[in-house]
């Protein structure tokens, strides 16, 4: 006996979007960081390494990554009450 063929149950697509997500809810909401803003101590963030440093590439490559996975337990939406993640 062969196995019916099966039908795709849920078409899904290869890399799901998430800044302005249209989910029932509203887009979701996140706090950006700022790598300029200042301390009470007046702190300048971005000047403690220097334009070359390595680490700006890293915070390059980081801010290009797909995060989405992460926003899975996120329930805060635009135009609603609560704070963002």
């Amino acid at each position: 006996m062969q196995p019916a063929e099966q039908g795709v149950l849920v078409q899904m697509p290869e890399r799901p979007g998430v800044e302005g997500s249209t989910s029932p809810g509203g887009a979701l909401k996140f706090r950006r960081v700022d790598r300029r803003q200042t301390v009470m101590r007046m702190l300048d963030v971005e000047a403690l390494i220097g334009a070359e440093h390595k680490a700006r590439a890293i915070w390059d490559l980081t801010g290009r990554l797909d995060l989405g996975r992460f926003t899975t337990s996120v329930k805060t939406r635009e135009g609603r009450g609560g704070r963002e993640a």
